[in-house]
């Protein structure tokens, strides 16, 4: 199987200062990101998360899902 957190890393989809441990992060307490987006408050609690690692998560969501779908195709 791909993990979704080297894929996510490798996308670029979510600037730069995203890297690998937030990817991580995300895959390991919301493994089902893809369908059901992550509240902002359960974000937050995501340790050395911010507003501003939020805004990113959420800037990239969309080009990222349009990335998987290209990939599987």
């Amino acid at each position: 199987p791909v993990d979704i957190a080297k894929v996510m890393d490798g996308s670029l989809c979510f600037g730069n200062g995203f890297g690998i441990k937030r990817c991580n992060q995300i895959q390991m307490k919301f493994p089902d990101f893809l369908d059901k987006f992550p509240e902002e408050d359960q974000l937050l609690e995501l340790d050395g998360w911010s507003q501003k690692s939020i805004q990113k998560f959420k800037n990239g969501f969309a080009e990222f899902k349009n990335f998987i779908s290209l990939l599987s195709s």
